[in-house]
């Protein structure tokens, strides 16, 4: 879980559900997907929600910045 505290550190956000992948796999979300309140990522066996601080930025600068982290700190 390191990245995810990179990112909590780096962006300010907050990890508020941590979920057993279920059984179905209709269920399941993408391997990362963004809405207006944050960005679902899909770790191993885990679904892990992150959300955005309110009116802090928007989804698109912040998957914009974690873009360039991750490939900055994991070329």
């Amino acid at each position: 879980d390191s990245l995810l505290a990179d990112i909590n550190q780096q962006f300010g956000v907050s990890l508020n559900k941590r979920l057993a992948l279920p059984t179905d796999p209709s269920q399941l979300l993408p391997a990362v997907g963004l809405d207006a309140t944050g960005l679902n990522l899909r770790q191993h066996d885990r679904l892990l929600r992150l959300t955005l601080p309110a009116a802090a930025v928007s989804p698109q600068a912040f998957l914009s910045l974690l873009a360039e982290t991750l490939q900055h700190k994991y070329p």
